[in-house]
């Protein structure tokens, strides 16, 4: 459903010249100028972008929400229906077991936070509109033809933030492939790709290279090592899988990441 919403929202379609944004609901030329604004690091539009990207962090972090999470059954008897009240209605006290619910127009009746499908909804509403938003302003800038991630190396905690924008990347095409969207393998004209952002990483992974951007705190490269796991399964990969156990001290994971992602 995820998925489905934001394409709602924007489809993307590549061509050799460019990476194009087509816009179902917002507007086009608006989103094309404020993305080029942030290109350029213009200072008009920074803190309203920062903002964006803290939203979207939240957004992603985010538990995902059902219908089956409500207490109540709805009159079919099924918790996978939708159910809400009538904002207005209240139960009427003088008749029978206080039904049918009478009309009290302009009085919010208070029973309807009990029954969270609403709000829930409007909470999903308000993450595929961010998350939309985000990748139309940021998705395409995040990504580099070589893999790299240059807007999180100017981060303080640079390679805690390029990880953690790779794990939403690996999340976010592990919804998609259950919509059947492939974009483990999506690759822009210029050759950005999740894969790219990952192989970037290894050779610091490795230590073959030395991390010269900024860290105000230690940083554990195995940090890395469930994502290595889930790459080594989803690109069918070895490489993948040693570097997980070379940075687990050569020892097979004990993590979650061993049974989630198995592979053999």
């Amino acid at each position: 459903m995820l998925v489905t919403s934001i394409s709602l929202f924007l489809s993307v379609s590549s061509t050799p010249a460019q990476e194009k944004t087509r816009f179902s609901i917002l507007d086009d030329q608006s989103l094309m100028e404020a993305r080029e604004a942030y290109r350029r690091q213009d200072a008009a539009i920074l803190p309203a972008v920062n903002r964006l990207r803290h939203d979207a962090d939240a957004a992603l972090a985010q538990l995902p929400v059902s219908v089956t999470l409500k207490t109540q059954l709805p009159s079919s008897g099924d918790r996978h229906d939708y159910m809400s009240l009538a904002r207005y209605y209240w139960l009427d006290t003088t008749k029978p077991e206080d039904l049918p619910y009478g009309s009290r127009d302009g009085e919010v009746n208070p029973e309807i936070y009990t029954i969270p499908d609403a709000s829930n909804c409007g909470r999903m509403i308000v993450a595929v509109h961010t998350l939309a938003l985000a990748y139309a302003v940021l998705g395409a800038d995040q990504i580099e033809p070589d893999g790299s991630q240059p807007l999180e190396h100017r981060r303080t905690t640079a390679a805690h933030y390029v990880l953690f924008n790779l794990q939403a990347f690996f999340k976010l095409a592990a919804v998609a492939e259950h919509a059947g969207i492939d974009l483990w393998n999506y690759q822009t004209a210029d050759h950005r790709s999740i894969r790219h952002a990952l192989d970037w990483t290894l050779p610091y992974i490795h230590g073959e290279r030395d991390w010269t951007w900024k860290l105000v705190k230690k940083f554990e490269w195995s940090e890395y090592a469930p994502l290595l796991k889930q790459a080594a399964s989803v690109y069918k990969d070895s490489s993948y899988e040693a570097a997980a156990v070379a940075l687990n001290s050569g020892k097979i994971l004990s993590d979650r990441s061993e049974i989630l992602f198995y592979r053999r």
